[in-house]
Order: structure tokens, then sequence, then C-alpha cells
């Protein structure tokens, strides 16, 4: 998920899989400490922003019209919608057109992509058919005036 992450545009903490005894196991960089001659302490923070994204996890759908996100991202709470992830564009000084650009570039980036990153990942192509349905969902593109 930090590579599809990645290929979407957005800054991921460093992450690399290794083998550790014939399993995978994801090592991922902390960005929140540094190290000193004493040891590692909390990082200072220079200029306040985002954090690298770096605990993305991929959720077997429960239901096949409608997701919902880990927190709340618009309008309409966790739903995640296309319609309800551009209702707070402004917030982030984008206007309408800059937001949906954004979204519908992520979106073609995923639905292209997914597939070919899980592979190289390692992913089986069984377990491929089994995550499927979590990238790509009719409700995504839904009107929530329409429900």
């Amino acid at each position: 998920m930090l590579t599809l992450a990645r290929a979407c545009g957005l800054m991921t903490a460093d992450s690399r899989v290794v083998d550790v005894a014939g399993r995978d196991v994801l090592l991922v960089k902390r960005f929140d400490r540094e190290k000193t001659d004493a040891g590692y302490r909390r990082a200072r923070a220079a200029d306040w922003g985002l954090s690298p994204a770096y605990d993305l996890t991929l959720a077997v759908p429960v239901s096949l019209e409608r997701r919902d996100l880990a927190m709340e991202c618009g309008d309409a709470g966790r739903y995640a919608n296309a319609e309800n992830l551009l209702s707070q564009s402004a917030r982030f000084l984008l206007d309408a057109g800059e937001g949906r650009a954004l979204v519908d570039a992520m979106e073609a980036q995923v639905h292209g992509t997914w597939f070919a990153v899980a592979r190289a990942a390692g992913v089986s192509e069984t377990d491929c058919e089994k995550i499927a349905s979590a990238f790509s969902y009719p409700g995504f593109r839904e009107d929530r005036q329409q429900r």
C-alpha cells in the first residue's frame, strides 16, 4: 500500500520488505525520531506539516456498495466517496477543478497499477483476486443525492 501511495504522489515513510527467517517483514523508518550521540530521541518539528503516510492497511470490504474510511474526511463523514472527499477541498486551498483533477488522477493511478504493484510485492494472483474489490467499487463515484 505504501508503494501504491507513492505511485499516487503521496509522501510516505521510507519502507522496505525484508526476509526474516523465511517470512516477509515490512520495515518502516520512523520519521518522528532522530539519532543523536546519546541515542534516539523525538525529532524536533522544524515546520508544522503533515506526517508522511505510514500505516496504510488494506481492509476487506464489508459492503459492495459503500465503504467507510477510518477517519472523517468530508461533509458525509467517513464515507469513501469522491464527492465526500471533494467536499472539503477548499480547506486545502484547492478549487473544485483542482480537487477533482487530483481525485481523478489518483483513481486512475490506483486502477491502472494496483495489480502490478501487488504482484511485484509478492502478492499471489489468487490473493489479488480476493482483494480486487478493495481498489474499485461502484459507490466511489455514486452521487450521494441519488441514494
